[in-house]
């Protein structure tokens, strides 16, 4: 697959996409030590970002209507999150069980019904 870049030059994606990881690690080698150190504390900045929306999205996911950004603590959240896994694990568990039961008693039916009608 072919993109234009700037100035209406075309490369072909997989190729930008070395050149870019090229041009990155080349640009990290050749920084001074002051300049390595702002774009680690700037990585750094948005990992923790990054985390952080994750955590917001889970509050909100798990206490839809009783949200209140930062009320829950992570570790909290992260236990309740498994508990929730947890029991819809189970949940899916006794509605396959149920789901199968259904099939089984829906097939005998029909083999009846089949039996009637001869």
């Amino acid at each position: 697959m072919t993109r234009p870049i700037e100035n209406d030059v075309t490369i072909d994606a997989p190729i930008k996409y070395e050149l870019l990881i090229i041009n990155d690690k080349e640009r990290k080698f050749n920084q001074d030590p002051e300049e390595k150190r702002r774009i680690k504390v700037n990585d750094e900045r948005e990992r923790r970002e990054d985390i952080n929306e994750g955590f917001d999205l889970l509050n909100k996911l798990l206490f839809p209507t009783t949200y209140y950004k930062g009320k829950a603590s992570k570790a909290y959240l992260l236990k309740k999150a498994i508990s929730n896994i947890r029991i819809n694990e189970k949940r899916l568990t006794h509605l396959t069980e149920k789901f199968n039961y259904l099939q089984e008693t829906c097939l005998k039916l029909r083999a009846d019904l089949e039996n009637v009608k001869m």
